[in-house]
């Protein structure tokens, strides 16, 4: 068995220093493998943060043959499709948010995004991709996993035999913690006082294992016709972590 993961900030793990990352710690199981670098040629994790599902593509279009099984993760369709590589991670950040590093050059580009692209062409490329990615590892024998970061609206799911699971982006912002006596939302920390995610792949880590445990057993059993929308499932998802409080260099209450 080969895999292959491709993906945005949700598979990320190229700078997990502590391992707890449910990529790496998928790769780690025996029958498996796999290996993580920040170089996409030596990784068998393709994912930047903040990237298009294009690039997510792109990357599996050039690198599948590797691999004959595949995780492909469907990030949200508002984004730029593609982008110059200096500044493909940005991909998110269509309003000229002020963030740390922010290009200028896509300060000037974001005046015009909303003249080049409407949601009914971003929604049908994302289609499209999720679409050809499914036809493409049927045809070749690949078992796949889909993964739809956010909601299934959209997304014709008729298409493809693979499983399929969504709503990833409710479990990570649902994580709780309690700061200065408010208990908040990962959500509403971030939005509010933070402005910045520190978790890898958005997520603490028990539930970086709860969900690489869903993916192995997915794996594993070679599940087929599975719909699986995993914030209304019950997985047991951690809703406080003690991991969090490390995370983000909070005193733990």
């Amino acid at each position: 068995m080969k895999l292959g993961i491709f993906g945005d900030s949700f598979a990320t793990c190229a700078f997990d220093n502590v391992g707890y990352t449910w990529p790496r710690l998928l790769f780690q199981e025996e029958d498996i493998g796999g290996v993580v670098s920040k170089d996409m040629l030596s990784t068998d994790c393709y994912a930047k943060s903040g990237s298009s599902a294009f690039w997510a593509y792109s990357h599996f279009m050039n690198r599948r043959h590797l691999y004959d099984h595949i995780i492909f993760l469907t990030t949200y369709h508002n984004r730029w499709p593609l982008l110059p590589k200096e500044i493909e991670s940005y991909s998110w950040n269509i309003h000229s948010h002020d963030v740390p590093g922010f290009p200028d050059e896509l300060k000037h580009m974001n005046k015009f995004y909303y003249d080049i692209f409407n949601m009914k062409l971003l929604r049908l490329i994302n289609q499209s991709i999720f679409r050809q990615v499914n036809e493409i590892c049927k045809t070749e024998n690949k078992y796949l996993i889909n993964i739809i970061c956010f909601d299934r609206d959209h997304y014709d799911f008729s298409t493809t035999d693979f499983s399929i699971f969504y709503n990833l982006h409710l479990v990570c912002s649902g994580e709780r913690m309690v700061v200065d006596g408010e208990d908040l939302t990962m959500r509403q920390y971030i939005n509010d006082r933070q402005n910045y995610d520190r978790r890898q792949c958005h997520m603490g880590h028990t539930n970086n294992m709860i969900f690489k445990n869903i993916m192995l057993d997915c794996i594993r059993n070679k599940t087929m016709n599975l719909q699986v929308d995993l914030y209304n499932t019950n997985y047991q998802w951690a809703g406080y972590d003690r991991s969090l409080y490390e995370i983000f260099d909070i005193k733990n209450p």
